[in-house]
């Protein structure tokens, strides 16, 4: 997994975000500067500060809930990951072995807790909301050489504090549905 954060280091988000697409990269890149250098570090203690810890735990209690029913190795997907804090918490949680996978465009959000993904064999990797499958298809490229594939769909999807951070919802929404359910389903 220590490669994976090599490959992430090495990313020039400029160069991401174009390949993505993205209409103002600019905007975006300005926009992630934000939370790389005021807020990565200390994700955890801010949002112990927004939730306190009995809605931290209810968040955790309620979302591992919602995936109890979920065989062994089914693959899961938290988009807009930030540093793992909800996605570690919720794995912990759920006790059984799910494939755990961390998107999040701010590279500084997933570098912050990579060690603890790590340890938890949560694969981050850079996405955007809005672009899951391009993300995904892109990420593996990047990912091709280390051996590692991150799936294309999801028997589970966490989406917690993100939605507000989308410009443009409908389209997240249509991503999120597709990567739950895959395209030949619509």
């Amino acid at each position: 997994m220590e490669k994976i954060k090599d490959i992430i280091l090495e990313i020039d988000m400029k160069r991401f975000l174009k390949e993505l697409r993205v209409s103002n990269p600019e905007t975006l890149e300005e926009a992630t500067k934000y939370f790389s250098e005021k807020e990565a570090s200390t994700r955890s203690k801010i949002l112990r500060g927004y939730f306190g810890e009995e809605g931290i735990n209810t968040i955790i209690e309620t979302t591992a809930k919602e995936l109890t029913s979920l065989q062994e190795g089914s693959n899961i997907l938290d988009i807009g990951a930030g540093t793992g804090f909800f996605t570690i918490a919720i794995k912990r949680r759920l006790g059984k072995e799910l494939n755990f996978y961390a998107m999040d465009v701010t590279k500084a959000m997933l570098l912050a807790g990579f060690k603890d993904m790590e340890k938890d064999r949560i694969v981050p990797f850079l996405g955007l909301a809005e672009q899951i499958k391009e993300s995904i298809k892109l990420s593996n490229l990047y990912y091709e050489r280390l051996k590692v594939r991150i799936p294309s769909i999801y028997q589970g999807i966490l989406s917690i504090l993100t939605l507000h951070h989308c410009e443009d919802i409908i389209r997240y929404l249509r991503a999120y549905i597709l990567s739950w359910i895959g395209e030949q389903a619509v």
